[in-house]
């Protein structure tokens, strides 16, 4: 069944150099060069600007661009309770790091960060739709240190009840989609996929929302017939990475990762109408996207590949 194939983007998106500059007035060697108010400014500007851009270049389902999230890890691990920071760690097989998120205690809710984000994106977007982004608690617990005796599955839960009361406050502040996302689960083996599966049930409990259970980074083959069961409305996939996907068959409606965020090649148009067409016989597909977040490209080179890909969506829904 042929899906809408809104275009959408998987959630961060460059900085605007007026706020790399802000940022590093407040915290980097030139500190007290601004204020809090002033770098306040900054975010609330450049979350408007990135919207803008999504706009612009056709995306019907923006996000605030996580220009807050100073890494994958972090913002999302300083809302919890019983965690602190620990040194830096490479994200998986990429040129950027993250903070380890150091467990010392019960995992717990502490501050609704994310509801304070959406609540600024939502202002500046108009009438866009406005999806948040949050970490899921199998990944944050895989890439965490635990300095605790608890067992890995024990963190889990404790990462999804905390992370369920974030995903309340921000169903509160009006989200009709919330997606969560799970890299992790990319590069793990059948066996850890009940623990997952459980997590993300108790972290979805209570939410109506429409929620997208995002996957990147790779193929999720070794696992496609589990990660459908966890509970989640949509499976985000990562076709970038593994083109083959497109002919598989899901059992729920998909978002289609089929644009490369990790690679400033432009993708021709034929291909990507391929892919889309190819996905569209077999699956419902709602949303198309980039693979992952286009925090690795140039801004420059993230606004031409989501003009080609709303290009294209719009040629493959025939709505030109």
């Amino acid at each position: 069944m042929m899906g809408q194939l809104k275009v959408t983007v998987v959630g961060s998106f460059p900085r605007p150099i007026e706020l790399r500059e802000a940022i590093e007035g407040a915290v980097g060697k030139q500190r007290d060069k601004i204020s809090d108010e002033g770098l306040e400014t900054c975010y609330r500007a450049a979350t408007g600007t990135v919207i803008g851009e999504q706009i612009e270049a056709g995306v019907g389902l923006v996000t605030d661009g996580q220009l807050r999230w100073d890494d994958f890890l972090a913002h999302c691990a300083l809302g919890l309770g019983g965690i602190e920071m620990d040194g830096l760690m490479r994200f998986f097989d990429n040129n950027v790091y993250y903070r380890i998120p150091l467990v010392v205690g019960r995992v717990t809710h502490k501050t609704d960060l994310l509801s304070r984000d959406f609540r600024t994106a939502k202002e500046v977007s108009g009438d866009v739709e406005v999806k948040p982004v949050i970490c899921g608690p199998y990944t944050l617990a895989r890439l965490c240190r635990n300095r605790v005796d608890i067992e890995f599955s024990e963190l889990v839960i404790q990462m999804a009840d905390a992370l369920n009361a974030e995903m309340r406050g921000l169903a509160r502040q009006g989200a009709s989609v919330i997606q969560v996302d799970e890299p992790s689960l990319v590069f793990e083996t059948e066996p850890h996929m009940e623990v997952a599966g459980e997590g993300f049930a108790r972290m979805r409990r209570g939410i109506s929302s429409e929620v997208i259970l995002c996957t990147y980074f790779g193929p999720i083959d070794h696992i496609k017939k589990r990660v459908v069961d966890f509970g989640e409305d949509v499976l985000g996939i990562d076709a970038a990475a593994s083109p083959g996907v497109v002919e598989t068959e899901f059992a729920i409606p998909i978002a289609l990762g089929c644009v490369d965020a990790r690679n400033t090649k432009m993708e021709s148009s034929s291909e990507l109408t391929d892919v889309m067409e190819r996905a569209i016989q077999r699956n419902d597909v709602p949303y198309v996207s980039p693979n992952c977040g286009l925090e690795f490209l140039p801004v420059s080179k993230a606004r031409e590949k989501l003009k080609l890909l709303s290009r294209v969506a719009r040629k493959v829904r025939k709505d030109e």
